[in-house]
């Protein structure tokens, strides 16, 4: 919503909301808000059914990784088969220069240069000088020149030929780059994250100055998918069949019975179904065996892991360091990345860390630059070999 308030001081704003969990009642309110919300600002509104593609991309590779003992993360997949490449499409269709979303991320420039040691002299701050322009140019008439230089000069420059790459957002709290490192360098050229630059206050000010109330609504962390179910109840009414097998010691000893691997992930602790005399921790998922691997947590350690289905929008030399994010929100953690092939990397950490869970992203950065990622294949722990 700010992205657009701000946008629509400066552009024409064609303003979208997507379906995707098909015709439900909750669905239908949000449009509704949403129409509601476009009209107020005298922006056209459309709606585009991805109900279908949602489904094939995000909802059954979720579901089928949960069933095989994996910890999916489906905005990772959503992102640049569904939404990003919907908005692009309908930019197509409606002749718009280019798209922008409400994400707390940024996009720079740089020189690939075959490498890491990438040139960060000419990293877009213009996204931050874009959204003050805004609003002095909405405050002050007189700042036309202002207004239009700048903006004008974001997108050519995020429309260049040179390589173009995601950055974290300004407020680290609220980043959300680790979902959109799939991203390609073509859907990064034609996006502008406007609220990217701003803090989370700095956003709801500026929702309030139109003097709409959702300013002050709390932000949703679920899955859009659960409306407001837990994971743990969405699972059960899908997948939640009574598979049962073996709790098993790294001995490889029978310690109690579970009735579903579904319901656990690599790490967990916490609602295992079952008492052990101790507290026990996940250590792995061995769907072949319908077994749950138990440890201590001194146990839950890692010196490496294994990606497979690499992404990286530029290539990368065969070594290179830099910093891993597990989770979004994680620690950034200092590791050596050897590429195996392709799309297949082995992650070295430079200190043990606490176990990730297969399924999930590791994406890497240098310093703020997004530089890739790939999807948790195997873990290596602490004293196990490749």
């Amino acid at each position: 919503m700010a992205s657009a308030i701000l946008l629509k001081r400066m552009h024409d704003v064609e303003t979208v909301t997507f379906l995707l969990k098909g015709d439900t009642e909750q669905q239908k309110e949000q449009t509704a808000i949403a129409s509601e919300i476009a009209k107020k600002l005298g922006l056209s509104h459309h709606v585009l059914d991805l109900t279908q593609r949602f489904r094939e991309y995000v909802l059954q590779p979720f579901l089928e990784a949960w069933r095989s003992g994996k910890t999916p993360n489906p905005c990772v997949m959503c992102n640049p088969h569904v939404k990003f490449k919907a908005l692009m499409a309908l930019a197509s269709k409606l002749n718009c220069q280019g798209i922008a979303t409400g994400h707390y991320a940024r996009v720079g420039e740089g020189s690939d240069n075959g490498g890491v040691a990438l040139d960060d002299k000419l990293v877009r701050n213009d996204i931050k000088v874009y959204a003050d322009c805004a609003r002095r140019g909405y405050r002050n008439s007189s700042c036309k020149t202002c207004r239009d230089d700048d903006a004008t000069r974001a997108v050519d420059r995020a429309r260049g030929e040179r390589p173009v790459f995601l950055y974290r957002a300004a407020d680290p709290v609220r980043d959300q780059s680790y979902f959109m490192y799939r991203l390609t360098p073509d859907v990064l050229r034609c996006v502008l994250f406007p609220v990217g630059g701003l803090s989370k206050d700095e956003v709801r000010s500026i929702v309030t100055e139109e003097g709409l109330s959702v300013a002050t609504e709390k932000d949703s962390q679920d899955l859009c998918f659960l409306d407001g179910q837990s994971l743990r109840t969405y699972l059960r009414e899908r997948i939640g069949r009574e598979e049962p097998g073996p709790f098993l010691d790294l001995e490889g000893h029978v310690i109690g019975e579970h009735d579903g691997i579904w319901q656990f992930t690599v790490g967990q602790r916490r609602h295992l179904g079952a008492s052990f005399g101790r507290r026990m921790t996940v250590l792995a998922l061995e769907p072949e065996r319908n077994a749950v691997i138990l440890g201590d947590e001194p146990d839950a350690l890692m010196e490496a892991l294994i990606l497979k289905d690499c992404f990286f929008p530029y290539d990368m030399p065969q070594h290179f360091d830099a910093t891993v994010k597990l989770r979004s929100q994680g620690i950034p953690l200092a590791a050596h990345v050897e590429k195996k092939c392709d799309t297949e990397v082995l992650v070295r950490f430079n200190a043990p860390v606490r176990l990730s869970s297969p399924g999930q992203s590791a994406v890497f950065y240098e310093n703020d630059r997004v530089l890739g990622g790939g999807v948790v294949s195997r873990l290596l722990r602490l004293k196990s070999k490749p």
